[in-house]
């Protein structure tokens, strides 16, 4: 709770409301989706095109990635989108609309993900901003949360700002 500054009964709730989602997507179990070992090159260059559209302020390469039943998520309580016009939608509408990225890998809950430092207009620096895990599958991105949590990025021991 601590780390994503959210009360306990809040943490709690969202955790209740994870384990139904996760029940009703994969009824098998988590090891139904979940990849055993690090990324395969096929899944790090996903990784790395899913970076450089957002250091390149493309959205549209971005979107070339998405499968058709796509999720997009970003927490906390800002939204999620669901499927490839409306996820497409949403990174148009919003992926440069705060400013310049610049995009680091990561491994998070044994999955590929990114920890995305923004530039705003009128700064020098890049600044923690969301870390997101990803999830692929056959050669397209199938789940993006991304956490708007910037306090978490020592979690991780990435650096202050870029």
């Amino acid at each position: 709770a601590g780390l994503l500054d959210m009360s306990v009964p809040a943490v709690n709730s969202a955790l209740q409301r994870a384990r139904a989602t996760l029940r009703d997507r994969w009824p098998d179990g988590r090891l139904d989706w979940a990849p055993a070992a690090e990324p395969d090159p096929g899944q790090r260059r996903l990784l790395q095109r899913f970076i450089d559209a957002h250091e390149q302020a493309d959205p549209e390469a971005l979107i070339a990635l998405l499968r058709h039943d796509v999720r997009l998520a970003i927490s906390p309580q800002i939204g999620e989108w669901n499927g490839r016009p409306d996820v497409g939608d949403a990174l148009r509408d919003g992926m440069n609309a705060l400013g310049q990225w610049r995009v680091l890998p990561i491994m998070a809950n044994g999955q590929p993900g990114a920890a995305g430092y923004l530039r705003r207009p009128g700064q020098t620096a890049f600044f923690p901003f969301a870390l997101t895990v990803l999830r692929f599958d056959h050669g397209r991105l199938v789940d993006i949360a991304a956490f708007e949590q910037p306090s978490m990025f020592s979690t991780f021991g990435l650096p202050a700002s870029m």
